[in-house]
C-alpha cells in the first residue's frame, strides 16, 4: 500500500483545501491510531487535544462534507 501523504492547505488557496481534506479523510482512521499511541506512549497533550477534536462526529462531517464541495469549486 502507497503511504498518503498529507499536505498543508496554503491560507491563500482553496483549492489546496481540495487535496489536504482528502488526503486526511483517506488517512483518518489512520491518524487517530497514530494520535492514539502518540497520547498514551509519549503522554504528548497536544496529541491528545487533536485526538479529542478528530475523533468527533462534527469533525468527520466537516471533512466529509468539504470533501464533496471543494471538488465543485
Amino acid at each position: 500500500m502507497t503511504p498518503i501523504q498529507l499536505s498543508q492547505a496554503s491560507s491563500t488557496r482553496w483549492l489546496s483545501y481540495k487535496k489536504a481534506v482528502y488526503n486526511l479523510l483517506q488517512a483518518h482512521s489512520s491518524i487517530l491510531e497514530s494520535l492514539k499511541v502518540e497520547e498514551n506512549d509519549q503522554k504528548c497533550s497536544k496529541a491528545h487535544g487533536f485526538l479529542r477534536v478528530s475523533a468527533e462526529w462534527r469533525f468527520v462531517y466537516l471533512i466529509n462534507m468539504l470533501n464533496q464541495v471543494l471538488p465543485r469549486l
